[in-house]
């Protein structure tokens, strides 16, 4: 794994954040990053979880990454050493946004979002070829000022860190996880199918979908889908074996003072439960959930085909193949 350069940036809408507000943002900015290798810490976590796979060997070796975001550098040395293919991990931007919500301006207390701005690419050590590409962006929650400047910003230092973790385990699922089955899915104007589906609480297109208790006993369809058995080839499905299901559950990722209902849907919210290798597609909930509150979940299928273990995407009411988790999931709400 390789990793390039990274440069610390402001975007503060005018006449918004006060001038000295901004210096304080980008000097805890400094602060939190400084004494980090910001590049190495994502390939650390990245490196963590390729360790668990059998299936791959690591080698540590000295290459130049890109120092640039369009650079491509040359691989070639690295077949003496034995290595069939470099990851290369570049986070380019780091720095804060908001204060602008559905092209209003934002009112006080002002709120803002980390966001991480890079990319990753698989590339044959042979000839060079781009195996794949994938962007690697990250916007946290929306949190006040105060928050984010607090005790010489620790909560930007927490932030960094699950980013690190989240875009770590996105390069490793797209790299070594998802199916290449082609699988199919249906778009259309009024709701898009992504994968699995929720079968309760059953999806709502206007409303908020509500559970009628604390520990609702999610549902969802089950792998092979309907549509798998009726548009794949049956050669493939015959190779499908030993399915789980993945789980998933996120609460809002706000600050109380700063609940706007736009916020809550673009930006990141936060993981409070899950579960991995779930036997059957349901599950109740083990512990209760707050009440009157807005939840966010998803599911995906585990799979083995021809001894290897696969994933299918994570369930989704629209934007099938983003990059980005925080945008598009289902939705409940919890009984008062």
């Amino acid at each position: 794994m390789v990793t390039g350069t990274v440069q610390a940036a402001m975007e503060t809408p005018k006449g918004i954040v006060p001038k000295e507000t901004a210096e304080k943002i980008e000097a805890a900015i400094s602060g939190a990053i400084s004494g980090q290798d910001v590049q190495r810490a994502l390939a650390g976590q990245l490196a963590t979880m390729l360790k668990s796979d059998p299936r791959v060997r690591l080698a540590t070796v000295s290459a130049a990454g890109p120092d640039q975001p369009t650079a491509r550098p040359d691989y070639t040395q690295l077949r003496n050493a034995g290595i069939d293919t470099v990851i290369e991990i570049a986070i380019n931007e780091i720095g804060f946004d908001g204060c602008i919500a559905n092209n209003r301006e934002c009112q006080p207390p002002h709120t803002l979002h980390l966001f991480l701005h890079g990319q990753a690419r698989m590339v044959r050590v042979a000839d060079g070829a781009s195996l794949y590409e994938w962007p690697l962006d990250y916007n946290s929650g929306p949190h006040e000022l105060t928050r984010w400047l607090a005790d010489d910003g620790r909560l930007l230092g927490e932030e960094l860190n699950l980013a690190y973790r989240e875009l770590a385990e996105r390069i490793y699922d797209e790299a070594y996880l998802i199916t290449p089955i082609a699988l199919p899915f249906v778009q259309n104007a009024w709701r898009d199918r992504c994968w699995l589906e929720p079968l309760y609480p059953e999806h709502e297109l206007f409303h908020g979908d509500r559970v009628e208790t604390l520990r609702p006993a999610l549902r969802w369809t089950s792998f092979p889908r309907e549509i798998d058995r009726q548009q794949l080839d049956p050669a493939v499905l015959q190779k499908i074996s030993d399915v789980t299901y993945d789980l998933r559950i996120w609460d809002e990722d706000v600050d109380q003072n700063s609940r706007d209902r736009f916020i809550t849907e673009q930006w990141r919210n936060r993981l409070i439960y899950e579960r991995i290798g779930l036997a059957a597609p349901q599950h109740t909930l083990e512990v209760p959930l707050t009440p009157a509150s807005r939840y966010y979940w998803s599911v995906r299928a585990r799979f083995v085909v021809d001894g290897r273990p696969m994933v299918t995407r994570w369930m989704r009411r629209s934007k099938c193949f983003s990059y980005d988790l925080s945008l598009g999931y289902y939705e409940f709400k919890t009984p008062k």
